[in-house]
């Protein structure tokens, strides 16, 4: 559930609210299809990077599988969104035990994905998937010892 918040945020609320500001309040009337946009607000709307028309979503796959990049990135976007929402980092980083920094990143990241799914409430994929991106951000990642399992 929220990926899709996070894909309506992203995808239809941030554009529209950035169309309004940038454009208008009238702009209001073309984003909610009461009237076509005017040569004028096309102009504009491309130059200030503010698509307007009515809005729709039809993710393209080809035998299952995502074909395009930019519906690849939306849905990165929308993934890192969602577990922000869930369980935003600086919380997770304040609920991590004192003894986490002494221990390798395997088990760092595995601790992680433990609390990601007791105390926040993450799917274990999901969480698996989040403390990934976590530990990346944060720690960089393995040590070169660690990555060629070197005791």
């Amino acid at each position: 559930m929220a990926h899709e918040v996070a894909h309506f945020l992203l995808d239809y609320e941030e554009p529209r609210r950035r169309a309004i500001e940038r454009l208008g309040p009238r702009i209001n009337e073309v984003l909610d299809g009461q009237r076509s946009p005017t040569p004028e607000e096309r102009v504009d709307a491309l130059l200030a990077n503010a698509p307007v028309g009515l809005y729709a979503h039809f993710m393209h796959r080809v035998g299952g599988v995502i074909a395009a990049d930019n519906v690849l990135e939306a849905e990165s976007q929308a993934d890192l969104l969602a577990f922000e929402l869930l369980a935003p980092e600086a919380e997770v980083w304040g609920a991590v035990p004192k003894s986490f920094s002494k221990r390798t990143f395997t088990a760092r990241r595995a601790s992680l994905q433990r609390l990601l799914v007791r105390r926040f409430g993450l799917a274990r994929d999901a969480a698996q998937k989040y403390s990934a991106i976590l530990c990346r951000s944060r720690l960089g990642g393995a040590s070169v010892r660690e990555w060629l399992d070197m005791s």
